[in-house]
């Protein structure tokens, strides 16, 4: 099964690896994605590109890793995903697209963290790997 293989909600390795918050699984997938996509086995988008970079697929709901790794409250997983190129802030799809692929909110990492996380210990420890990471990508 290729790296890039999805499932049935378009969710790839690195979705469920963002997910679980195994930080060595995520290190040793974004490892093996990077080489695939070197060695022209799998499709990457440029990073910076208007699709993200080379680990910023989206979901059925337009989520990227980064969005589940905030989601499930996955610090560390975050960190790893941010450090490894992913973006912060990965691009919104346009509200007709949305509309006729599903009902779910598009929200930002940062809007699911405010949501979900709020100002707890957790809430702080990402809004700051994403306030980082959005400076570093804007630099």
């Amino acid at each position: 099964v290729p790296l890039s293989a999805k499932d049935a909600a378009r969710q790839t390795v690195l979705h469920a690896g963002a997910r679980s918050g195994h930080p060595k699984l995520l290190r040793y997938l974004m490892s093996s994605w990077t080489k695939a996509g070197d060695e022209g086995k799998i499709h990457i988008y440029p990073q910076g590109s208007i699709k993200g970079g080379r680990y910023d697929w989206q979901d059925r709901w337009f989520r990227t890793p980064v969005h589940w790794a905030v989601l499930n409250g996955n610090v560390e997983a975050l960190a790893i995903l941010l450090e490894g190129g992913c973006s912060p802030n990965p691009c919104r799809p346009k509200a007709s697209v949305v509309i006729k692929k599903t009902s779910a909110a598009v929200e930002s990492p940062m809007e699911i963290c405010e949501r979900i996380h709020g100002d707890t210990e957790k809430g702080v420890a990402i809004r700051k790997l994403l306030e980082d990471g959005m400076e570093s990508e804007s630099s």
